[in-house]
């Protein structure tokens, strides 16, 4: 395990080569960095070093770590996933949905998800290859997909 919870695994790319009457197969490994799996809010906790929602510089800080990185989400037992484009500041209670109702309402009236972070940010995904359709998710509902390589120096 890295700083900052990241992991580092050895991994392997492998190529079958035809080459004059022989075949050689060529094995390379490399040490490749993965985001950890696990829940969005521990990761942040992680990263910052507390357990306060974080300003907006952190939250800067945390776009760079988390652009483009997948998560999959409570409400769909785990097996939606979407891709983070960025963290808004907004609140959940501050953002609504086009039924009118803001996401601490649409939760818990609708999916049965008590929201205990409200004062936490909310972080702008989108379904993958859906980029004009930007959704907006509580951090408490998601966690970071498995086996995702962080590919940043």
């Amino acid at each position: 395990v890295l700083a900052g919870k990241f992991e580092e695994r050895l991994g392997f790319s492998q190529a079958l080569n035809l080459a004059s009457g022989r075949i050689t197969l060529n094995v390379q490994t490399k040490l490749t960095t993965f985001y950890p799996e696990m829940s969005l809010l521990d990761f942040i906790r992680e990263q910052l070093g507390h357990d306060k929602p974080p300003n907006e510089s952190e939250c800067r800080l945390l776009n760079g770590l988390l652009r483009s990185c997948m998560v999959v989400t409570q409400q769909s037992d785990w097996k939606q996933s979407y891709e983070i484009s960025r963290f808004d500041l907004r609140r959940p209670g501050e953002i609504f949905i086009e039924s009118g109702k803001n996401l601490i309402e649409y939760y818990g009236d609708g999916k049965k998800i008590v929201l205990k972070k409200t004062n936490f940010p909310c972080v702008e995904v989108y379904l993958p290859n859906e980029y004009q359709n930007p959704c907006h998710l509580p951090l408490e509902v998601c966690r970071i997909q498995a086996w995702q390589v962080y590919d940043k120096p």
